[in-house]
């Protein structure tokens, strides 16, 4: 009887077992699925972009006027910034800070240029020419 127990209770733990590795293996499988499912899907994708190569050419276009309507309707109620008018002494202050912004690369440079041609000069008469 108790011989009976035991293989009716072995019974029942094999059955417990299999059935968690039949849903495991099918979780694996569904997740081994996805990548293949995700390819078929740009498969598709590109072969509708290809048979109307005329949405490509048309999306920077309706990009554009979506993002156009969504600033004229966040701004709608807000009043137009406005610009005050360039005057001559900006423009050469403007002018003067790039200028500044030039000749700090092109003066370091020469100063690099000259430090080697003294080393060069110093040097010169241990050089065998």
């Amino acid at each position: 009887m108790k011989l009976s127990r035991d293989l009716f209770h072995r019974r029942q733990v094999l059955i417990a077992q299999i059935e968690s590795q039949r849903l495991e293996l099918g979780q694996a499988y569904r997740q081994l699925e996805k990548p293949i499912h995700y390819g078929e899907q740009a498969l598709k994708g590109f072969g509708f972009l290809r048979r109307n190569p005329w949405i490509a050419m048309a999306a920077p276009g309706i990009t554009s006027l979506l993002f156009s309507g969504i600033g004229l309707l966040v701004r709608r109620g807000k009043p137009a910034v406005k610009e005050e008018p360039i005057s001559r002494e900006k423009i050469i202050e403007a002018l003067r800070q790039e200028e500044a912004k030039a000749k700090k690369p092109v003066r370091r440079y020469l100063g690099y240029a000259l430090k080697a041609f003294q080393l060069y000069r110093r040097f010169r008469p241990l050089i065998p020419l």
